[in-house]
């Protein structure tokens, strides 16, 4: 028998062709009275996304076992930048939060733990130097202080046992207390606990020296010598069995080893993926469909599935590719959003957390469009309630937000195959321009992936400036990759300004948004009308300032809280100033009263149709005065217009009501409810009176009001 085994990689949504390939999984052949097996290794996955958190940290997201995984989900644990612990599950197709924690400290690492021999349900949080301990339902049952002087870098628990690095120093504490400790004397990358003889414990770490040590015991560690960095070590595992003496190891130039514990504590590495390409920043092995399979997940975005070799001189076969945009924090495999169809759950660095399942597409329309919709009913639900707490406890007297720097990730490794660097940036939202300033001649490379436009400044020499350049970024782009070249012996300093883009953050408050800005000289202009109330919005921005022009001032309010609120998120400094002119009001007044009469004129007419329906008097309209005898001819009008929109009486009195509540946030006077201010506006909006109103909104003041001028569309 000759066995073929034929790569095949799809990227395809197609229900009918994914039931094909489920049945041409194996064909036979009578090829010159040899029997071939030509076996396809085929695998086609479908993205679903689940939610968005923080910006987070590889490692931090884990799969918690289930008593029977073949009538229940996983749930999953992600820790993010922010602090946050976040415990999800799916319950009636539907993924629900379980539990999350309040915000603190950035979330470090996350590993799972439990007695030996059962499964690993416990959660171990590394925040800071301190190790939390939460159970699957988010009790805190553990606070551990590990003294160390460093933020824990690198984290792994094995029953009574914890290990916690920091920097290059690895210690094991058992049962919360010191074990064992040992100086590396050079970064810890990772590190994994295997169980060894009776109770003792083996520890490997992965060390930026390009070498994997194993402690055992007291004794002198043994050491493993590699071409390149370890990044990540994680135990090869079968059937949700981890096995005690082999382990998966991902390099910073992306190749993926087999390493196997000898009885004597060495380490004999197997290359599965030799071929150089991005840092992996994640692994596991599950099986999907069809045996055992290699998760990767990498430093620039691309998710890949392969299959596990059976013997040790076999390739494995690629069998799926995906490319997320961004890099990947985590990567594993499990059952998480339907019974009986295993996925690979992915987290990238700016918080999406998705599925890549082999449910078929087809099915997945069909389960999930009506529990999708009231999931974002419910969604909107929530959002309507948090902007209504945000806007009754909002402090208006602190308008210039003053928080942290713009937070980078950045990576720069060096390519063995054309002696450069490639740099990486990324940031949680999409970058305006990278701007690079060098002391010491540096070459700048093309990057194949790299869609920026690069400028290139003169430069004096004279005054230390070598290199200047400018990258602007595409669209939605929130990562790149720079490569350059220096020259040996001429040391220096490179520095990197990275800016963000504002006309990302106005798609989040304002519809139809053009995916790129129109510029005219350097500054872009959008205007916006409101198609319930009339008003307009004038958008004005460039490069560190933008100004914003409205007749409603509830307009400015919703749009200075969305985007000082996505500048605290992004952890970006934004100063912000308001300022009103008081006939704004009558203008936004002068728009919705006439509504409000015409409102109240439809219910009225509607009402004196029902009470003629119900005496029975429309039967004879010739009996009735001209005024009823035109209500009844114009009946069905009137009805209609009612239906089409019952509650508009009630959203015009809320669009005055939210005015004058946004109008005293605005002046910076006392914080006024939704309920006080309906209450206080009821008599004037019941009289339609314009001149109580405006005394009211003026605070009694008959003062002039300040003419404000009218936006009209070029």
């Amino acid at each position: 028998m000759v066995k073929l085994i034929i790569p095949h990689v799809l990227d395809t949504e197609n229900a009918t062709l994914y039931i094909i390939q489920s049945f041409i999984r194996t064909l036979i052949y009578i090829f010159k009275g040899e029997k071939l097996l030509l076996t396809i290794m085929t695998l086609s996955l479908t993205r679903i996304d689940y939610m968005a958190v923080g910006s987070t940290s590889r490692g931090t997201t884990r799969l918690l076992p289930t008593p029977d995984p073949k009538q229940q989900t996983q749930r999953f644990v992600v820790g993010d930048h922010d602090g946050i612990l976040h415990i999800c599950g799916m319950k009636k197709d539907e993924l629900q939060i379980i539990f999350k924690s309040l915000p603190g400290p950035k979330v470090n690492g996350i590993s799972l733990g439990g007695v030996l021999g059962t499964q690993k349900d416990k959660i171990f949080v590394a925040v800071g130097n301190s190790v939390k301990g939460y159970t699957r339902r988010g009790k805190v049952f553990l606070e551990f202080d590990t003294n160390l002087l460093e933020p824990i870098s690198a984290m792994c628990v094995l029953g009574p046992d914890l290990s916690a690095c920091a920097k290059d120093l690895y210690h094991r504490y058992h049962d919360c207390r010191d074990a064992d400790a040992y100086l590396v004397g050079e970064r810890v990358m990772d590190v994994l606990l295997l169980p060894g003889e009776g109770s003792a414990v083996v520890a490997v770490l992965a060390c930026g020296d390009c070498a994997v040590r194993v402690l055992h015991g007291g004794r002198t560690p043994t050491l493993l010598r590699l071409t390149t960095i370890p990044t990540i070590l994680i135990p090869y595992r079968e059937a949700d069995v981890e096995s005690k003496d082999r382990i998966l190891v991902g390099t910073t130039d992306g190749r993926v080893g087999l390493l196997t514990l000898q009885r004597d504590k060495t380490l004999r590495v197997t290359w599965l993926l030799s071929n150089n390409g991005a840092e992996i920043t994640s692994l596991d092995t599950y099986e999907l469909q069809d045996g055992v399979d290699i998760l990767v997940g990498r430093q620039n975005g691309v998710i890949e599935v392969f299959a596990f070799p059976e013997e040790d001189d076999t390739t494995p076969v690629l069998r799926f590719r995906h490319n997320c945009g961004e890099s990947v924090s985590a990567v594993v495999g499990g059952i998480v959003g339907a019974v009986g169809y295993p996925e690979v759950l992915a987290t990238t660095y700016s918080g999406r957390i998705f599925g890549l399942t082999t449910k078929p597409p087809g099915l997945l329309e069909v389960d999930q469009d009506i529990g999708l919709m009231t999931k974002l009913k419910i969604e909107i639900d929530q959002l309507e309630q948090k902007k209504n707490q945000q806007k009754e406890s909002f402090d208006v007297g602190t308008d210039a937000l003053a928080p942290p720097i713009l937070n980078v990730n950045h990576r720069m490794l060096i390519n063995k195959e054309n002696a450069s660097y490639t740099l990486s940036i990324e940031l949680e939202t999409s970058i305006d321009n990278i701007l690079l300033q060098s002391d010491t001649p540096v070459d700048l490379l093309d990057v194949e992936s790299n869609s920026a436009v690069a400028s290139l400044s003169a430069c004096d020499h004279k005054s230390g400036n070598y290199v200047l350049a400018t990258y602007r970024c595409q669209i939605n782009t929130n990562r790149l990759d720079l490569r350059l070249r220096t020259i040996e012996g001429q040391p220096g300093c490179l520095q990197i300004y990275v800016t963000s883009q504002i006309h990302a953050w106005l798609s989040l408050a304002l519809p139809d948004v053009p995916e790129r800005p129109h510029l005219e000289d350097g500054e872009g202009t959008l205007i916006f009308t409101s198609t319930f109330v009339g008003t307009m919005l004038k958008c004005n921005y460039k490069k560190g300032n933008a100004i914003f022009l409205s007749e409603n001032i509830s307009s400015i309010i919703i749009l200075r809280d969305i985007l000082t609120g996505e500048a605290t998120k992004r952890k970006i400094r934004l100063d912000v100033f308001c300022n009103i002119a008081n006939g704004s009001i009558s203008r936004v007044l002068d728009l919705v009263l006439p509504r409000i009469e015409a409102a109240r004129a439809i219910k009225e007419k509607v009402k004196i149709l029902d009470a003629l329906q119900e005496w029975e008097l429309n039967t004879n309209p010739e009996q009735l005065c001209s005024k009823y005898q035109e209500l009844l001819e114009n009946e069905s009008n009137l009805r209609a217009e009612l239906v089409k929109d019952p509650d508009m009486l009630q959203r015009l009195y809320g669009t005055i009501t939210d005015l004058y509540v946004d109008w005293e946030r605005a002046r910076g006077g006392q914080i006024v409810t939704s309920k006080t201010a309906t209450e206080k506006l009821r008599p004037a909006l019941e009289s339609r009176d314009l001149t109580l109103l405006l005394q009211i909104f003026n605070g009694n003041n008959s003062a002039a009001e300040t003419p404000v001028p009218r936006l009209q569309q070029n």
